[in-house]
């Protein structure tokens, strides 16, 4: 993946075996956001499954349907509630203004 002149690239693969499916994204962030969007999935990653839930039901009912703020989405915190399984990740540096950000989940079937 190179980035276009936006800046903007991504790849989505699903693989599926006999018990569970393998989730990969790769997109193409500036180099500026990783540290935020990092943090967002690691606060997200420490959380129990219960803390999970009163989040996402937390910003739910005060209208935040798309993002907290601070970097990463309700979006995070749904797959990990949904899935039951941390989300694993990598940053890659492309160039000076860009990232590869790469995501991986599982998810049982």
């Amino acid at each position: 993946l190179i980035p276009n002149p936006q800046g903007s690239s991504s790849k989505f693969t699903l693989e599926k075996d006999q018990s569970e499916y393998q989730v990969h994204t790769t997109n193409t962030i500036r180099r500026s956001k990783v540290r935020a969007l990092q943090q967002g999935i690691d606060r997200f990653n420490a959380m129990t499954l219960s803390e999970l839930k009163r989040y996402y039901r937390n910003k739910l009912s005060q209208g935040h349907f798309h993002t907290d703020g601070k970097g990463a989405g309700l979006g995070f915190a749904d797959i990990i509630r949904r899935s039951g399984e941390k989300i694993s990740y990598s940053f890659k540096p492309v160039n000076k203004d860009y990232s590869y950000f790469s995501l991986q989940i599982k998810v049982l079937s």
